[in-house]
C-alpha cells in the first residue's frame, strides 16, 4: 500500500522531495519484510506442519526441505515487529539506523547469518529430490496439489515459495544502498545504514559460499556413488596402494569439468572428466553412467597430488596447458586441452591458486611443528637443569653412615627427669646412648631441641540437661486483621482495561469457532486474510473485517488509558500549579484511525461485492 495514504495532508506538504524518496525506500523495505514473513508462515502452516502430521515424506527429507524454517520465521518476525513498532511511532518514519544495525551487526547479525546459511544451503538439492519423488509418489503429488491450491498460496507452487529466503537476502543490499543514497551523509544515521549494507552483503556472500559447498559435497557424493576404481586398484603402482580407500566426500571440490588429454603417439584425444580437489587432481573417464579411474600407462597416474604439480601454458595451443607432476617416482607432463581459451584460463587459475594455497597451508603447519619442537627442547633443557640443581644440593650434604635409612632420624628417648642439652654448632660427638651415630645436615642443630613432655589423657564429661514439660509451653496467637481494598481511579481504569481485553479475546475465540478457524492460528490466518488480493472468499473477507474492527476497539481502548504521571500532571493543572503544564486529553491518533478505517472500508466493500 501507498505510505502517503497513512500520512495527514498537512504533514505530507512539509516533506521535501529528498525525504519523500527516503520514506518510499523505507516503506518498500518494511512492506517487503512483511510479505516475506507472510510467505514463511504459508510454508510453515500450509506445507511444513501438515506434511509432518500426515507423514507425507520421511522426516529426513522434510528436514532437508525445510531445514530450520521455524528459526527463520522467528528471526524475520522479530524484524517485522521492530519495523511495525517504528512505524507506529508516527506517520513519518524517523531514523532507522539503530534498527538495521541491530538486525545485521553483532551477535544478532551472526545468528542471522548462520541461520540463513542453514536454511538456504541445501534447498536446491532438496527441490530436485522432491521433484523426482513427486513424479513417482501419487500420495505426495495429491497432497502438494491440494496445498498449492490454497488461496493463501496465490497460485504459487512449493518450488516457487521455498527459494524466497535466498531472494530476500539478495534484496537487502539493494534496498539499504538506496536508503543510504537518501540519508544525510556524515551523520550517525548514515554510518549505521552503511554498516548495515556492508553486513548484508557479507551475509549474502557467506550464504552463497555455504550453498556452493553443500552443492559441491552433494556432487562429490554422487560421483563417489558412481565411481568405478577397480582398474586403479589392480595396478602395480605406489599411488594405487596409497589411494586404495579413496573417498571423494572427504575432500573439498574446487572446480570440475571436461578436458581432453593429448598423449604422444596416439592419434585420438582421451576424453576426461577432471576433478580439482583441495589437495589432489583426479582424472576420470566417463563410461555410460560410471566414472572410471584407471592408469593409462605405467608412468601416467590418474591421481596427481597438488603438492607436486606445476602448471604451465602451452605456447603452441591457446586452448591447452601443461601439468607437470614432479613426484619422486619420476616427472610426468600431461598435455591437457580445454574446450575454449577462456576455459583454459579458468583451469590455469584454479590449479595455480590451489597449489599456492597448499604451499601456504604446509608452510604454516611446518612453522607450527618447528615451534612445538623447540618448545619440547626448551622443556627438556629446563628439566635437565632442575635435575642438576637437585643433585647439586645433595652433594653439599655429608655422606650418610652405613645402614642409615632415607627417613629422618628419630630423637633418642630421655630418662625421666633429664633435660635436653643445647647443642653447640661445633658439637659433632654422638650421644653415648645412641645406637648409631646421628649425622646432621648443614644448618641443623642451630636451634635447641624441644623438651619432651608427658601427654595428659583426654577426659570426656557428659552433663544432662533438664527437659521442658509440655504443660510449660505457652503458644500465643495474635489476632489476624483484614483490610478492605480501596481502589484508586487509576486502578479502576486498569481493571476496566483488563475486562475489555478479555472481552476482545473472547470475541476472537467466538469468531474463530464460527468461521471454523483454529484458535491457536487465529492471528496468523487473520493477518494472511488481511493481505490485499483480488480473489478472496467471503469467509476471508469477513475474518479480515472483524480483525480490523477489533483493532479499532484496541486503539480506542489504548487512547483512553491514563498513566500515573498524566494523572498527577492533570491534578496539578486543575489546582492552578505554577508550571502551567497542559495535560493530554484522550484521543485516537489520526494516522492510525485513518489506516484502520481505510482497510475496514475496503474489506466491507469487497464483502458487499461478493454477496451481491
Amino acid at each position: 500500500p501507498d505510505w502517503k495514504n497513512t500520512v495527514p495532508e498537512d504533514i505530507l506538504k512539509t516533506l521535501s522531495a529528498h525525504e519523500i524518496k527516503r520514506q518510499e525506500v523505507i516503506n518498500e523495505l518494511f512492506q517487503t519484510e512483511k510479505s516475506h514473513v507472510r510467505g514463511l508462515k504459508v510454508l510453515d502452516r500450509v506445507f511444513y506442519r501438515p506434511m509432518k502430521e500426515q507423514l507425507v515424506l520421511p522426516q529426513d527429507q522434510i528436514s532437508l526441505l525445510f531445514a530450520n524454517l521455524e528459526e527463520m520465521l522467528d528471526i524475520h518476525s522479530q524484524f517485522n515487529n521492530s519495523m511495525k513498532a517504528k512505524r507506529k511511532e508516527g506517520p513519518v518514519v524517523g531514523e532507522v539506523g539503530d534498527l538495521l544495525y541491530s538486525m545485521f551487526e553483532g551477535c544478532e547479525g551472526e545468528h542471522f547469518q548462520q541461520a540463513a546459511a542453514t536454511f538456504c544451503a541445501r534447498q536446491h538439492i532438496a527441490l530436485e529430490a522432491l521433484k523426482e519423488k513427486r513424479r513417482k509418489d501419487p500420495k505426495l503429488n495429491s497432497f502438494l496439489t491440494d496445498a498449492e491450491g490454497n488461496p493463501v498460496c496465490r497460485r504459487l507452487q512449493l518450488k516457487d515459495i521455498i527459494p524466497s529466503g535466498m531472494l530476500r537476502l539478495t534484496k537487502y543490499p539493494l534496498l539499504l544502498k538506496n536508503l543510504d543514497k537518501y540519508t544525510d551523509g556524515g551523520s550517525e544515521e548514515a554510518v549505521r545504514v552503511q554498516r548495515a549494507e556492508e553486513r548484508s552483503r557479507e551475509i549474502l556472500n557467506y550464504v552463497n559460499m555455504a550453498v556452493k559447498e553443500a552443492e559441491d559435497q552433494h556432487r562429490l557424493a554422487d560421483i563417489q556413488r558412481r565411481l568405478d576404481k577397480a582398474p586403479f586398484d589392480k595396478a602395480d603402482h605406489p599411488l594405487a596402494s596409497e589411494f586404495k580407500n579413496l573417498d571423494l566426500t572427504r575432500h573439498r571440490l574446487i572446480y570440475e569439468g571436461p578436458l581432453n588429454w593429448r598423449i604422444a603417439n596416439r592419434p585420438k584425444l582421451i576424453d576426461l572428466h577432471v576433478l580439482l580437489l583441495e589437495d589432489v587432481i583426479i582424472l576420470l573417464q566417463k563410461q555410460d553412467d560410471k566414472y572410471v579411474l584407471k592408469f593409462y600407462s605405467s608412468t601416467f597416474s590418474p591421481v596427481i597430488k597438488v603438492s607436486t604439480v606445476i602448471v604451465r601454458p602451452n605456447a603452441v595451443d591457446k586452448k591447452a596447458l601443461f601439468l607437470v607432476n614432479t613426484a619422486q617416482n619420476g616427472a610426468q607432463i600431461y598435455d591437457l586441452v580445454a574446450t575454449s581459451s577462456s576455459e583454459k584460463r579458468l583451469w590455469f587459475k584454479h590449479i595455480s591458486d590451489a597449489a599456492e594455497a597448499y604451499k601456504t597451508r604446509e608452510g604454516k603447519h611446518r612453522r607450527q611443528d618447528t615451534a612445538a619442537h623447540e618448545d619440547n627442547l626448551s622443556h627438556d633443557k629446563t628439566k635437565d637443569l632442575e635435575d642438576s640443581a637437585t643433585s647439586g644440593s645433595d652433594l653439599l650434604s655429608p655422606p650418610r653412615a652405613n645402614g642409615a635409612e632415607d627417613s629422618p632420624t628419630t630423637p633418642t628417648p630421655l630418662l625421666s627427669g633429664e633435660s635436653t642439652p643445647h647443642a653447640s654448632p661445633s658439637s659433632t660427638t654422638p650421644l653415648p646412648d645412641t645406637p648409631e651415630p646421628i649425622v646432621r645436615k648443614m644448618g641443623e642443630g642451630l636451634s635447641p631441641s624441644p623438651v619432651r613432655r608427658v601427654a595428659e589423657p583426654l577426659r570426656q564429661t557428659t552433663a544432662e540437661s533438664s527437659l521442658i514439660e509440655p504443660t510449660e509451653v505457652l503458644v500465643c496467637q495474635s489476632p489476624v486483621l483484614t483490610a478492605e481494598p480501596v481502589l484508586t481511579p487509576l486502578e479502576k481504569l486498569r481493571r476496566t482495561d483488563e475486562v475489555i481485553r478479555e472481552a476482545l479475546e473472547e470475541k476472537k475465540r467466538l469468531v474463530a469457532d464460527i468461521l471454523r478457524v483454529p484458535r491457536d492460528d487465529y492471528d496468523n490466518i487473520a493477518e494472511l486474510a488481511a493481505e490485499p488480493s483480488g480473489d478472496k472468499e467471503a469467509a476471508e473477507i469477513l475474518l479480515a473485517a472483524v480483525t480490523q474492527a477489533n483493532k479499532l476497539w484496541s486503539v480506542v481502548n489504548e487512547a483512553l488509558r491514563v498513566s500515573e504521571e498524566e494523572a498527577v500532571s492533570a491534578s496539578a493543572s486543575a489546582s492552578g500549579g505554577p508550571d502551567g503544564t497542559r495535560h493530554r486529553f484522550p484521543g485516537v491518533p489520526a494516522h492510525q484511525l485513518h489506516h484502520i478505517s481505510s482497510s475496514l472500508n475496503s474489506q466491507l466493500s469487497q464483502l458487499l461485492n461478493v454477496m451481491t
